[in-house]
């Protein structure tokens, strides 16, 4: 168990964020634990054929908010990275989210930008019953985004252009 006595924001290893505790449910909110949240989004990235390059994992409030960014390798050498942003409170001050892009933010001021939001679940009661099913409609669209732009890329770097044409283009 990880005990936690300052507000201010600190990081922490993945491996231990499973000790965090969870506050126990009402009738209408139910917390997800925060190592939840992050093994079903690690595990729907995984399935999707990404690889795990790097996880930043954050938390203020005493373990009540939670912020972290996966970094995914890329199958091909594209020139960018894609990224999830990750957020996540046990005192009911945000939903649950998932953000997307090849740059995201996730603070713990409250800023939470990318380039497309995967999820946005509050806390209810019924969290757990479509969880999964909001996390894979969302990757779902991100992921086939990523492979347009992929395409997309593969077919500029491929197409030569005269010099006249590409000062034309700038």
């Amino acid at each position: 168990m990880v005990s936690i006595i300052d507000d201010k924001p600190f990081t922490i290893d993945r491996s231990r964020l499973n000790q965090i505790p969870t506050p126990s449910p009402t009738l209408s909110w139910a917390p997800l634990p925060h190592h939840e949240l992050m093994n079903r989004v690690e595990k729907r990235i995984q399935n999707y054929g990404y690889r795990i390059q790097h996880s930043n994992c954050l938390l203020s409030h005493g373990g009540d908010r939670f912020f972290g960014s996966v970094t995914l390798g890329s199958r091909r050498s594209l020139g960018y990275r894609r990224m999830i942003g990750v957020r996540n409170s046990h005192d009911k001050s945000v939903a649950a989210g998932l953000v997307a892009g090849a740059r995201v933010i996730v603070c713990s001021n409250g800023m939470f930008t990318g380039d497309e939001i995967c999820l946005n679940r509050k806390h209810t009661s019924r969290l757990f019953e479509d969880l999964d099913q909001k996390i894979d409609e969302g990757f779902q669209k991100v992921f086939s985004e990523w492979q347009r732009n992929d395409l997309r890329i593969m077919r500029y770097r491929e197409t030569e252009i005269s010099d006249k044409r590409a000062h034309d283009l700038i």
